[in-house]
């Protein structure tokens, strides 16, 4: 069985993008995320650019639990523990992280 690494990032993606302040949980790509922490090869990262401290206070402000992914930094390849990921769900249109990039229709 092979493991797939799939990385969800915060700002515009898992967070609301209706203004640069809102802290409301987009409950679309959310669900992409309940859904794939079930397989039993899907590795899950959530990262940002705001680096680790942050993904953990969103998760936890959602009650989301941190146990099961990887929280990482966008900015510092050291944070992701599987290395690069084999998709990344993403909000920017140039985004490239990822060997696939999978760009959310949030703007």
């Amino acid at each position: 069985m092979n493991k797939v690494t799939v990385a969800f990032d915060i700002d515009g993606t898992l967070r609301c993008n209706c203004t640069d302040t809102c802290q409301d949980l987009n409950l679309r790509v959310a669900e992409g995320l309940y859904f794939m922490r079930h397989m039993k090869n899907v590795r899950i990262m959530v990262w940002s650019g705001g680096g680790v401290q942050y993904v953990e206070q969103f998760l936890n402000r959602h009650n989301i639990g941190t146990r099961k992914f990887c929280l990482a930094s966008k900015l510092d390849p050291s944070t992701w523990r599987w290395g690069k990921p084999d998709i990344a769900v993403d909000d920017q249109q140039g985004f490239a992280l990822g060997t696939v990039n999978l760009i959310v229709r949030e703007k």
